[in-house]
């Protein structure tokens, strides 16, 4: 069962010749991966630098299958380049090398093993192996009986069902711009998907982060699968979740019309406005990030708190004071959010009640 297999088999060591670029590519691409996931009906859970750079699952409950990507950005890289190992150094692989061990050590389970790459990987005659984003397995490359031959006399095995397994791919990023490019692909998804327009950039600084927290963490013993997930990875249902909150916020573009409704004609002053539009909207982009069972806690202490405070007599400023002042110093919130998050969260709770938001 592969779940038995996940909790046996220890994830790689962190640390490698990856470079800050290369790690920040990595979680760029994987935003492509849970997109394209997300498109589709069936569910899936990815996993962000923990057996491979980024690993999908069939689900969760329990999942059957398991996916592979090593995701490499180079200005140029061969068929030789990836086959490249020093057999005097005791423990030194190639790229293939490496990925058949995945393959080895997850058996049946595998359903592919993917070499993502940002530019084509050309063969021996600098031709490109693949000429779009559709991946190619090693058994439909004219080079597959020489690539087969290197591979086995490396590793020792006969490749069998590996030469199907084996796909290589050309990725949506290029090298340069690629973080435009991803908010372009965030865009078109939400447009097909979803039919509607959306704050990308606030999708994008919400998401991004949160990855590469993921990525970065060691994670080495889990009792269950779920955990692993939710320490170093995403369901469907989180990215379904991410959605959701980007949706609502771009439902609510308004925010000039709410906040003169927020404000009397005493504190009516362009700057206290801009400052409040502002709070709000970092607050909506920021509130993603955190656990949904703690922002809930926050939230429902300050509408309790604007709802013993609320009067027409009483400024904005007056509100967002008295409510900051009386909630309660030992709540979990109160060790975990910052003293401008809070703020931004009381805004925008008067906001909805005010102003309907």
């Amino acid at each position: 069962m592969l779940t038995r297999k996940m909790q046996s088999i220890s994830p790689r060591e962190s640390g490698g010749s990856t470079g800050l670029k290369g790690l920040d590519y990595q979680n760029h691409w994987a935003i492509c991966l849970l997109l394209k996931l997300h498109a589709t009906e069936d569910d899936y859970a990815i996993l962000i630098e923990h057996w491979d750079d980024v690993v999908s699952l069939d689900g969760t409950c329990p999942p059957k299958k398991i996916n592979f990507y090593q995701v490499k950005d180079h200005k140029k890289l061969s068929l030789t380049d990836i086959l490249r190992y020093d057999p005097k150094k005791s423990g030194d692989s190639s790229i293939i090398g490496k990925m058949h061990s995945l393959y080895k050590d997850f058996g049946e389970s595998v359903e592919g093993c993917y070499l993502v790459t940002s530019r084509p990987i050309t063969d021996s005659n600098s031709k490109e192996i693949i000429s779009n984003s559709e991946y190619k397995c090693l058994k439909d490359l004219q080079e597959c009986s020489n690539i087969t031959t290197k591979i086995e006399k490396e590793t020792g095995e006969s490749c069998g069902r590996f030469v199907y397994v084996l796909r290589f791919m050309n990725s949506e990023l290029s090298r340069k711009g690629y973080c435009e490019q991803l908010k372009g692909i965030i865009y078109d998804f939400f447009k097909k998907k979803y039919k509607c327009d959306i704050d990308v950039d606030a999708f994008y600084r919400t998401i991004l982060p949160d990855i590469t927290k993921k990525g970065a963490l060691i994670f080495k013993e889990f009792q269950n699968v779920d955990m692993l997930i939710t320490q170093k990875g995403f369901k469907r249902v989180d990215i379904e979740n991410f959605i959701k909150e980007t949706i609502s916020s771009a439902r609510h573009t308004d925010i000039d019309k709410v906040v003169e409704k927020l404000l009397t004609e005493s504190d009516y002053e362009f700057g206290l406005r801009y400052a409040i539009k502002e709070k709000i909207k970092k607050y909506r982009s920021e509130k993603m990030q955190y656990s949904n069972d703690v922002i809930f806690e926050l939230e429902l202490d300050i509408i309790t708190g604007i709802k013993k405070t609320i009067s027409v007599s009483k400024t904005i400023r007056t509100i967002v004071s008295e409510v900051a002042s009386g909630l309660d110093p030992q709540r979990g919130y109160k060790k975990i959010y910052s003293e401008e998050f809070i703020t931004g969260a009381i805004y925008y709770e008067t906001a909805k009640i005010y102003g309907e938001l």
